[in-house]
């Protein structure tokens, strides 16, 4: 479950929780209070989970990536995103699978995913200048998340 439908759940929890505490139930009370503390806790663990992508790609945390910082991420993503080991990616393997897959098999290459990956540097540097900010890369993967839903 992502982490907006998880919110919701806890959102409806709440609200449950307002409007049984009203008619004084303390038994749905004490069961709404551990529905929400567990759906805190799933919400907290997969938030904690999730790592910083831009702190990855930023070795050398100065607060900005560079296109060799980049390209160095996304030789050693390769190895990261092919689960089986089999040396190339399913599309389950990879979200840019189509983006990247210019021979349109069903796999892509080591240098078919280079290619896709550094293609994507200039469509993150939003401003032109050489280099990424946190905050363009995140926009950028806020307008892919919103274009795939």
């Amino acid at each position: 479950m992502r982490l907006a439908q998880k919110t919701a759940v806890l959102a409806v929890a709440a609200f449950s929780f307002i409007l049984l505490t009203s008619c004084g139930d303390d038994k749905v009370k004490k069961e709404v209070d551990q529905t929400i503390e567990e759906v805190k806790e799933v919400v907290k663990e997969e938030v904690a989970e999730k790592p910083d992508h831009f702190a990855q790609v930023d070795v050398d945390s100065d607060g900005k990536v560079t296109e060799e910082e980049f390209k160095a991420f996304g030789a050693t993503e390769f190895k990261t995103k092919d689960k089986n080991a089999d040396g190339k990616l399913q599309k389950d393997e990879c979200p840019m699978f189509d983006d990247f897959n210019t021979d349109e098999d069903d796999f892509l290459t080591k240098e078919e995913f280079a290619k896709g990956h550094n293609s994507m540097f200039g469509k993150l540097d939003a401003d032109s200048n050489g280099s990424v900010s946190k905050e363009e890369m995140t926009t950028f993967h806020e307008k892919m998340k919103a274009s795939k839903e």
